[in-house]
C-alpha cells in the first residue's frame, strides 16, 4: 500500500463505497508492512468509517475537504495519528455519529453516571473511557440544535438531506480548563491506535472496537449537559466558545492542498456562534402581542403562589426555584431577561429578612443552563398557555388544620385485628401490598429491572431470572418522566415480553376548567382511585420518584416533608393489595454505608418495607448485581441476583415488531429492532452484601459523613499539592461545607509523623493557599492540572486553613479572583 501522496486526499462523492473497495482490495498480506494505525485505517474504512489524517503534534487535521468524505486508507502514513470523523459520513442512513470527549479527571469519573451507556468507548491507561461514541437519529435532532456552520453544513444538507447536529465545548468559568468536548457534524476525534504525546497508546474499551448506542437527540444532550453543570460548567459564552489556538506548525508531514471554497480546514466549531445561549437568547421565546399576553399570565401565576411557598436561597428552595423559571421559560416562552426580571420582580420582591432574596447572577445562571439543555417533559414548551395553572410549591394542608379543642382520638384494642399472611408478589423477594424501592447508579438497568417485573406480571411469568409456580397475572402502573415512552419504554416492554394492554400510564391531572395538571406524589388520592377503577392492579412503580416529590414542592432532603408524602403511598398499597416500587439515583458519597447512598433524605430507606440496591460489579463492568439493601419482610437468608443487559436477537426483534406493530415503516422496524435490550439473568444467586458491593476502591468503608469526608479528602489530595479552593470544592460536591471543616480541622491536628496529616499554607509569597497529606510539612510536587508558576517553596506550614479566615481572600484574590 501507498504512504503519503504528494497531494491532499479528495473528497468522496460516494465516500463509503470508494472506502470499502479500497479495503476489501488490499492484499491480505499487505497488512504485515503496515503500522498499527495504518491497519486500523484499513479496519474502519471495511466498517464504513470515515477516517482523517491527525497531525501527532497538534492533535487536529491540516488539510482540506476531510469532514465530507474523510481520507482513503493508503494516504495514512507511518508516523501519523488517525482521527474518526463524526457525523453522517461514519454513520448508517438517517444517523449521525457524535462523540463526547471527556478531558477532565472529575469528568471522567462522573461520566458513568450521566452518559448513556455505549458499546464504543475508547481511552488511554491515564485516561480510560475519555471517549464515548454514539449513533444519532437524525429525525430527533431539534431545529434549534441542527447546525448552521457555514461552510460544512450546506454540503452535509445537499448530501444527506440534513446539516447533522451542532457541537460544542465546556470549560469551567474560573479556571478555563476544558472539561467536555461534543463532537458533532463537522469535527473529528483521535481514534485507537493513535499515540498520545505522552507515549500512552489510545486503546477500546475492552479491548475491541464496540457498537455505539442508538441515542434521541435530546436524551443524549441533556445528558451531557446535566454532566457539565455537576463538573462546575458553564454554558459556553462566546469568549469560551471560540476555536482554541492552534499550536506551532508541525513538523510531520501531512498531506497539503489549497481550500476550497466549501471546505473548512479544521474542526467547524462555526457551530458554536449559531447556538441559541451564545446570544442570551430563548429559542422557544415569544413576541409582539402574543409575548404581552405570556407576560401578563406568568405574573398572575407567580402572584397566585403564596408568600409562605415562595422559595428562598440556601434555604432548599433551588429545585422550586428551577421549576418556577423553567415554567416561565418553555411554559410561558418568555425571553431570557424578561424571565430573570420577572422573577425578581414577583420572587425576589416579597421576601423579607431573614429570607435572603436569589441573586441575579444566580437566577441567571440557572436560567442560562435550562435554555441551554432545552425543554423536556416537566417543561412542554407554551403548555402554561393552555390556561394551565402554574403548580403550586407546596401539595396540600396540614392534616390537623382545622381541629378544634373538642376533637377526641379515636382508639380501639387491638383484639379486634385478624391477622393476615404476608403474600408476595414475586416469591421471597417484592411482596404484595407495600411500599418498596430500588437504587442504583445510573445506567446499570434500575428502570429495566422494573420494565422486567410489568412484563412478567402482566403475562404470569416468572421476572429475576426466578423460576417458581403460579405467577402473579394482573395490571401494572408506570409512572415515568425521564424516559421516552415511544423510544425506550415500549420498545423495551416489547422486547421483555409484556402485554402492553396490561400497562397504563399517568397522562396528568384532569382539571375542572379543562386543563391538565402535572401528576406527583402529593395526589394519593386520585391515584387510589386509578387502581379501583383498573381493578386488577399489582404493581405501580414511580421512576425515579424525587421527580415526583419535587414536583408536589416538597424537599426530599426533609425527613418529614418527604414522610408526608410516602405515608399515603404506604397506606395506598396496603389497602389496596398493590405493591408501589420507587426508583431512586444513588448519590456520589461513596465512602459511607450502603443505605447512606440512596439519594435525598433518609425517610425513603425508613419509609419503605424492602429496597434493593443495583450496582456494577466492580471486577466486571458488563455484570450488574441486584442486591437486598433493607429487609424488613424478606427471608434473613435472601441471596442477591446478578444480570447482564443485552440487545435482543435481531431474527426475534423483527418477529416481534412485526407482529405487534404490521404498519411500522421498514427502515423505522430496522432500526428500533437493533436498538432493543433486556436484561439476562445468572440463574445462581449471589453472596455479596450490599456494603461490599458499594465498598470504596480499596475496601475502606467509614461510618459516618465525617470519616467517610476524611478519605475523600486524603483520596483527592493522594501524593500531590492541590490548592485548597480545588480541594474545597471537591469535597463539598459530596458533603455540607461545615463537615469538610470539620474534617480539615481533625485531619490538621494529627500529630506530625502520621501520614494522614492535612498540611495547608502558601505555597508563594502572597499566593493562594495549597494543601497536602503526609508525614512532614514539606509540599508535595504540585498536580499536573494545578502546578503553580514558581516552584513551591519550603518551611514550616502554618497550621491553619487559609479557607476559614478573611485572610486568605485577600491572598486568593490577586490570583484570578478565585475567591
Amino acid at each position: 500500500m501507498d504512504t503519503v501522496a504528494a497531494s491532499a486526499p479528495k473528497c468522496h462523492d460516494t465516500c463509503h463505497e470508494n472506502f470499502a473497495n479500497d479495503c476489501t482490495t488490499t492484499p491480505p498480506d499487505a497488512l504485515a508492512d503496515l503500522t498499527p494505525v495504518q491497519v486500523a485505517a484499513v479496519e474502519y474504512c471495511a466498517d464504513k468509517l470515515a477516517i482523517c489524517n491527525v497531525d501527532p503534534a497538534e492533535k487536529s487535521v491540516t488539510y482540506s475537504g476531510w469532514q465530507l468524505g474523510g481520507t482513503p486508507p493508503n494516504q495514512i502514513g507511518p508516523k501519523h495519528n488517525i482521527g474518526i470523523v463524526c457525523g453522517q459520513v461514519s454513520a448508517p442512513t438517517g444517523h449521525s455519529l457524535v462523540c463526547v470527549d471527556v478531558d477532565d479527571a472529575q469528568a471522567l469519573a462522573l461520566a458513568p453516571d450521566f452518559l448513556p451507556p455505549t458499546g464504543m468507548s475508547d481511552g488511554r491507561p491515564s485516561k480510560p473511557r475519555a471517549h464515548w461514541w454514539y449513533l444519532v437519529p437524525t429525525n430527533t435532532i431539534p431545529e434549534w440544535l441542527r447546525s448552521k456552520a457555514p461552510k460544512t453544513a450546506p454540503m452535509m444538507l445537499a448530501r444527506y438531506g440534513h446539516p447533522g447536529m451542532t457541537g460544542t465545548y465546556f470549560t469551567r468559568p474560573k479556571s478555563g480548563k476544558h472539561v467536555i468536548d461534543f463532537k458533532a457534524s463537522g469535527s473529528q476525534a483521535v481514534a485507537p491506535p493513535s499515540i498520545h504525546e505522552s507515549g500512552e497508546v489510545r486503546e477500546w474499551e475492552g479491548g475491541k472496537r464496540g457498537t455505539p448506542t442508538v441515542v434521541d437527540a435530546l436524551a443524549l444532550w441533556r445528558a451531557v449537559c446535566d454532566l457539565a453543570a455537576a463538573c462546575d460548567c458553564r454554558p459556553p459564552t462566546k469568549t469560551a466558545s471560540a476555536k482554541r489556538p492552534k499550536k506551532a506548525a508541525a513538523t510531520v508531514a501531512v498531506p497539503t492542498a489549497p481550500a476550497t471554497p466549501n471546505d473548512d480546514t479544521d474542526d467547524d466549531t462555526e457551530d458554536d456562534d449559531q447556538l441559541h445561549y451564545l446570544c442570551g437568547v430563548n429559542p422557544h421565546a415569544l413576541s409582539g402581542d402574543a409575548l404581552t399576553v405570556a407576560e401578563k399570565r406568568a405574573r398572575a401565576n407567580l402572584n397566585a403562589i403564596p408568600d409562605a411557598d415562595l422559595p428562598i436561597d440556601g434555604e432548599g428552595g433551588d429545585a422550586t426555584t428551577v421549576k418556577i423559571l423553567g415554567a416561565l421559560v418553555y411554559g410561558f416562552q418568555l425571553p431570557r431577561d424578561l424571565v430573570i426580571r420577572v422573577f425578581v420582580d414577583h420572587v425576589n420582591s416579597r421576601l423579607v429578612p431573614p429570607n435572603k432574596p436569589w441573586t441575579e447572577p444566580a437566577i441567571a445562571y440557572k436560567v442560562d443552563w435550562l435554555i441551554f439543555r432545552g425543554p423536556d417533559e416537566r417543561f412542554p414548551v407554551g403548555e402554561l398557555l393552555k390556561n394551565r395553572p402554574m403548580t403550586s410549591t407546596r401539595s396540600r394542608p396540614r392534616q390537623d388544620a382545622g381541629v378544634g379543642a373538642d376533637a377526641k382520638l379515636v382508639f380501639s384494642s387491638l383484639a379486634g385485628v385478624i391477622p393476615k399472611p404476608l403474600t408476595f408478589l414475586v416469591p421471597g423477594f417484592i411482596p404484595s401490598g407495600m411500599l418498596g424501592m430500588i437504587a442504583g447508579e445510573g445506567g446499570h438497568g434500575k428502570s429495566l429491572i422494573t420494565l422486567d417485573l410489568i412484563a412478567a406480571i402482566t403475562t404470569g411469568k416468572c421476572p429475576l431470572g426466578l423460576d417458581y409456580p403460579d405467577g402473579v397475572v394482573g395490571s401494572c402502573i408506570l409512572i415515568a418522566c425521564e424516559d421516552d415512552w415511544e423510544r425506550t419504554i415500549v420498545p423495551r416492554l416489547l422486547a421483555l415480553g409484556a402485554d402492553l394492554s396490561k400497562v397504563y400510564r399517568i397522562d396528568g391531572l384532569k382539571l375542572t376548567d379543562g386543563g391538565v395538571l402535572d401528576f406527583d406524589l402529593s395526589h394519593a388520592k386520585q391515584l387510589r382511585e386509578m387502581v379501583e377503577k383498573i381493578g386488577d392492579v399489582k404493581l405501580i412503580v414511580i421512576d425515579p420518584a424525587g421527580a415526583f416529590v419535587g414536583r408536589a414542592g416538597v424537599d426530599e432532603h426533609k425527613d418529614a416533608e418527604l414522610r408526608s408524602l410516602l405515608g399515603p403511598l404506604s397506606e395506598l398499597a396496603n389497602e389496596t393489595g398493590a405493591t408501589v416500587l420507587m426508583v431512586k439515583h444513588l448519590n456520589k458519597n461513596v465512602g459511607v454505608a450502603a443505605v447512606q447512598r440512596v439519594g435525598g433524605s433518609a425517610g425513603y430507606v425508613n419509609a419503605v418495607r424492602f429496597s434493593y440496591i443495583v450496582t456494577p460489579d466492580r471486577d466486571d463492568a458488563t455484570r450488574k448485581l441486584f442486591i437486598p439493601l433493607k429487609a424488613n419482610v424478606l427471608p434473613g437468608d435472601l441471596k442477591g441476583r446478578a444480570y447482564r443487559i443485552n440487545v435482543a436477537p435481531l431474527d426475534a426483534a423483527h418477529s416481534l415488531l412485526g407482529n405487534k406493530f404490521p404498519d411500522l415503516k421498514p427502515d423505522d422496524r430496522e432500526t428500533i429492532a437493533k436498538q432493543l435490550v433486556r436484561t439476562t439473568w445468572e440463574p445462581e444467586p449471589i453472596d455479596i452484601d450490599a456494603n461490599a458491593a458499594t465498598a470504596a476502591p480499596g475496601g475502606r468503608r467509614p461510618a459516618g459523613q465525617l470519616d467517610a469526608c476524611k478519605v475523600i479528602i486524603r483520596d483527592f489530595l493522594g501524593a500531590h499539592s492541590r490548592p485548597v479552593a480545588e480541594l474545597d470544592s471537591a469535597a463539598g460536591r459530596a458533603f455540607p461545607a461545615k463537615v469538610v471543616k470539620e474534617a480539615k480541622k481533625q485531619l490538621r491536628e494529627l500529630p506530625a509523623g502520621n501520614p494522614d496529616k492535612l498540611w495547608t499554607r502558601p505555597l508563594n509569597e502572597g499566593g493562594k493557599w495549597w494543601a497536602w497529606v503526609g508525614p512532614d510539612g514539606n509540599p508535595r510536587p504540585p498536580h499536573p492540572d494545578d502546578a503553580p508558576a514558581v516552584c513551591p517553596s519550603t518551611g514550616s506550614p502554618d497550621q491553619t486553613d487559609g479557607t476559614d479566615e478573611t485572610a486568605q481572600a485577600a491572598q486568593t484574590a490577586p490570583q484570578g479572583g478565585e475567591v
